[in-house]
């Protein structure tokens, strides 16, 4: 997957130099450089973003690179449609904190909460009670309460949010 930007050289009237950059494997530096050379060699003070391919665009508004390629890297890593989904419900502080709410890909609602319960009443689960449980409706009860956030697209990827959710084996409380 590439990750673009369209950007345009900004001058007082317009510019007429315009061209796709690809950001994919970039990190801050690495981008610093493209956008000055960009500049440099259009002759432009400024880059203006107008349009970005599979990146939101309000990461590429300003010049401060370091949470764009923070979105990049989480995406190669975790998948954009999970990183994007965090993205878009968190902002900023989604990507922050992603590795850290960031709970897994299961393939169903119910495996996570089939997975969490035994994990966190691992007492319980040894005199198999966990066969009495509604995983169904405990994943679907933990995301209504605004426990959980979930994605689903091939899997679901689930995610634990900052200060709600809490499982002894996952994380603690954060500090926010």
């Amino acid at each position: 997957m590439k990750f673009e930007v369209f950007v345009v050289g900004a001058r007082v009237i317009e510019s007429n130099q315009s061209e796709w950059l690809d950001l994919t494997g970039l990190d801050v530096q690495e981008i610093e450089f493209l956008w000055e050379s960009k500049k440099r060699e259009w002759g432009v003070e400024q880059l203006q973003v107008w349009d970005t391919r599979n990146i939101p665009l309000d990461l590429c508004i300003c010049e401060d690179f370091s949470s764009l390629v923070k979105f990049i890297n989480l995406c190669v890593q975790y998948g954009w449609e999970a990183v994007d989904f965090v993205y878009a419900c968190l902002g900023d502080m989604g990507l922050n904190e992603f590795e850290r709410i960031y709970l897994g890909s299961y393939e169903s609602h119910s495996d996570f909460a089939q997975d969490w319960f035994h994990e966190e009443y691992e007492v319980l689960s040894s005199q198999k009670i966990g066969q009495y449980v509604d995983f169904e409706a405990l994943a679907r009860d933990l995301e209504e309460e605004g426990q959980i956030l979930t994605c689903s697209h091939k899997s679901v990827e689930v995610f634990g949010l900052p200060g709600t959710f809490r499982s002894s084996s996952q994380f603690s409380d954060p500090q926010v």
